[in-house]
């Protein structure tokens, strides 16, 4: 019996030592290159202080007078070359977009982990205000899903966070340790595992008390109540603990990370936007 525990016991330890890398499903080919893309964006190349080169490209609206910059952070899966595709409807109103690959997405170098994604954010927001590239009035900062957490962790702890005008967190979760029990618990095959699995993920790097701590004036909330990956609780909870100025958007049919598909939603996004950029 001791020895069948021991061994229960040493698998344990393998299962959650290997927990985090459940959150990242890099892709590393660019589906398109910018040449080739209606809304060619310019390459924004950033080397970290570890020596490692993180990738992003620049999209530059026609509209005479930008009304912003949106800086966009991408989820758990693929890469900008699928990621941006769902944004660039913010080009053709009079926005420039901003987005970059975590280390291990695209041509980005270095393995993506919790720790290492979110310094990634710190990092690329630090080198992007010294780059005069870039239009830096009016900055927006929006998350999506994983990118949610990146994105209130710069608003929290970047010194550049006040530069920002607008957080946006878009179907995203409050923390990693409650989304990882959360979707595990979905899963037939996974649902006795669900602490276990929590147990292995940090509870640092809360999106909830960052939001509490963002330097970002005004926050915008987007989520589907149909979001069958990260539940809509995710949203209220975020919600009640910002800051105001808040707004929460929401609708009941988009899939996990859609609702940014939704006319009305980009109506009403675009319409508090002009509101707290005043």
């Amino acid at each position: 019996m001791k020895k069948y525990t021991k061994i229960l016991l040493i698998l344990l330890v393998f299962i959650l030592a290997g927990c985090e890398k459940y959150f990242f499903y890099p892709q590393k080919i660019l589906y398109y290159m910018p040449e080739t893309c209606k809304y060619a964006p310019e390459n924004i190349l950033v080397e970290t202080d570890k020596g490692k080169m993180l990738h992003g490209w620049y999209f530059k609206t026609k509209v005479k007078n930008p009304k912003g910059t949106i800086f966009f952070l991408h989820g758990n899966s693929n890469n900008i070359s699928t990621e941006s595709v769902g944004m660039v409807w913010v080009l053709d109103n009079g926005y420039n977009l901003l987005t970059f690959d975590y280390r291990g997405y695209g041509i980005s170098e270095g393995k993506p982990d919790i720790e290492g994604v979110l310094y990634d954010g710190l990092e690329y927001v630090d080198a992007i205000m010294k780059d005069n590239k870039v239009d830096k009035k009016n900055l927006i900062l929006h998350g999506q899903s994983l990118g949610g957490a990146v994105a209130s962790h710069i608003a929290a702890f970047s010194p550049y966070a006040d530069r920002f005008q607008v957080l946006i967190l878009d179907s995203t979760f409050t923390s990693w340790k409650s989304i990882s029990k959360e979707v595990a618990s979905k899963n037939f095959f996974t649902w006795a595992w669900q602490y276990p699995i929590s147990w292995g993920i940090t509870g640092k790097y809360s999106s909830l008390i960052n939001v509490e701590k963002s330097k970002v004036k005004n926050t915008i909330i987007i989520h589907s109540k149909k979001d069958e990956i990260i539940s809509y609780k995710n949203a209220e909870s975020l919600y009640e603990k910002a800051h105001e100025k808040k707004v929460l958007l929401y609708d009941d049919f988009s899939p996990h990370a859609s609702i940014i598909q939704n006319p009305r939603i980009q109506k009403e996004y675009l319409e508090h936007l002009a509101k707290f950029l005043k």
